[in-house]
């Protein structure tokens, strides 16, 4: 759907990167979010690091054409022990990179795909000394900021994925900021992406005390359970239809319609992503 893919991200990037800021993007996928980030920053300030090359290609494609410079790396964001090691990604889905452990099936929830190069998170801190981070990896992130430094930072836009690593694990995550200095902002939670900033460098309001933390987790766990379970009924209300569109589209575009009807897409847009598919071989 046209003007919602990764909206929630841009907009809650639009309220706390600033011009100049130095950003580390972890998932930049098709490279919309990393475009709008290095047109925030006004600069070559933004390194962006996606697994998966045929996304990676297209966000080559994407920064080009908008005439903009970005350190974009092929690789997977690890945590220092280099735990993410031996994984794979869906090379044949451009639209994103789930990542699974090389060889697993599908029902072990793998993937297929090329080994993935990795880098460790501490590397990167210490190569760009980013003063913010955006974070869209898929599951990826589950570890990942686990007894790290990062003190620097002074703001992180994340989006959860609670449907991957589970809802505990995803406080445990929120939890991880809170000990690293970065409270959560209470009006910046948009679906399952939301905003952890350090006090004393913003004025937006912040839930920085014992009892406002808390308030703000629970606020946080009952946001990602209302997300998921609206997106849930669009899908379960899609379902038969994206079962038969499946024998018929190509592989990206079933992707993309799945998108645009989880998105909330009128019969419009999703005819016209029908049409544009017409005559495309089945795969």
């Amino acid at each position: 759907a046209r003007g919602t893919y990764e909206a929630e991200e841009m907009a809650l990037s639009d309220q706390v990167v600033r011009h100049g800021d130095r950003i580390i993007e972890f998932g930049s996928g098709i490279g919309l979010v990393t475009r709008h980030l290095a047109r925030l920053t006004a600069g070559r300030r933004v390194l962006a690091c996606e697994p998966n090359p045929a996304a990676a290609g297209v966000a080559r494609h994407h920064l080009a054409a908008a005439g903009l410079e970005v350190a974009l790396r092929e690789a997977l964001v690890v945590p220092a022990d280099g735990s993410g090691a031996g994984y794979a990604v869906d090379s044949d889905n451009f639209l994103a990179s789930r990542t699974g452990r090389s060889g697993e099936g599908a029902e072990g929830g793998g993937t297929e795909g090329g080994g993935v190069a990795t880098v460790t998170l501490p590397d990167l801190i210490a190569e760009w000394d980013p003063s913010c981070l955006v974070v869209d990896a898929e599951g990826a992130e589950l570890g990942l900021f686990r007894d790290q430094a990062l003190d620097r930072l002074r703001a992180v836009v994340i989006e959860m994925h609670p449907q991957v690593i589970g809802f505990e694990a995803t406080l445990d995550l929120a939890r991880e900021f809170y000990r690293a200095g970065l409270v959560l902002v209470p009006d910046l939670i948009a679906g399952q992406t939301m905003v952890f900033v350090r006090p004393g460098t913003t004025d937006l309001a912040l839930a920085d005390t014992a009892t406002g933390r808390a308030a703000a987790l629970r606020g946080m766990q009952l946001t990602l359970r209302a997300a998921r379970a609206r997106a849930e009924r669009r899908n379960a209300a899609a379902l038969r239809f994206l079962t038969e569109a499946q024998g018929v589209l190509p592989g990206n575009a079933f992707v993309a319609l799945d998108m645009a009807i989880t998105a909330g897409a009128g019969a419009g847009e999703t005819g016209a992503l029908l049409d544009l598919a017409a005559g495309s071989p089945a795969t």
